[in-house]
């Protein structure tokens, strides 16, 4: 290594909405899950650290508080979010939002990058819509195919795609 400033990404979850185990499932996974818990899985997440030493979230799942757990202990992760980006509204990427608002983490501010879409629902949810009016959540809309940086010169750059889903 040169000591060159890079951009580093820890994955923070690699399951579905739910994680694993998922409540209600008494399958052989999830019950094994369930007596060790080194095969516990969290929802979908990734956190980015720029080359500035800003860090972005991808995905919001409500296992957040674990998921910067395990950012802190391998990516120097402090707990000040620069940005978030949602892909889609299914369930376990979005339902830690509520997280960030007064009643925990008391975000403000936070640059919200996700689709056109996304930015009508979360207008249309009334516990959502709330977050917005309280500018926890600042949207900032992307077009498909489009790089943006999430913040600038945060040493990267996202380009979202449409995939069917």
């Amino acid at each position: 290594m040169r000591g060159d400033v890079v951009v580093s990404v820890v994955i923070l979850g690699i399951s579905q909405d739910g994680g694993l185990p998922q409540v209600g499932c008494q399958k052989i996974c999830c019950e094994g899950a369930r007596k060790e818990p080194n095969l516990v899985r969290f929802p979908v997440a990734l956190g980015i650290k720029g080359t500035d030493s800003s860090f972005h979230l991808v995905e919001a799942s409500r296992e957040m508080a674990r998921q910067f757990d395990i950012w802190a202990s391998v990516g120097g992760f402090t707990g000040d979010l620069s940005s978030l980006c949602l892909t889609h509204a299914h369930f376990g990427h979005v339902d830690g939002l509520g997280l960030f608002g007064k009643e925990v983490m008391g975000a403000k501010g936070l640059i919200t990058h996700c689709s056109h879409a996304m930015v009508s629902l979360l207008n249309k949810t009334p516990a959502w819509s709330e977050l917005l009016q309280q500018e926890v959540l600042l949207p900032r809309p992307w077009n498909a195919d489009s790089p943006f940086e999430p913040t600038e010169k945060c040493g990267f750059t996202i380009t979202p795609i449409l995939v069917p889903h």
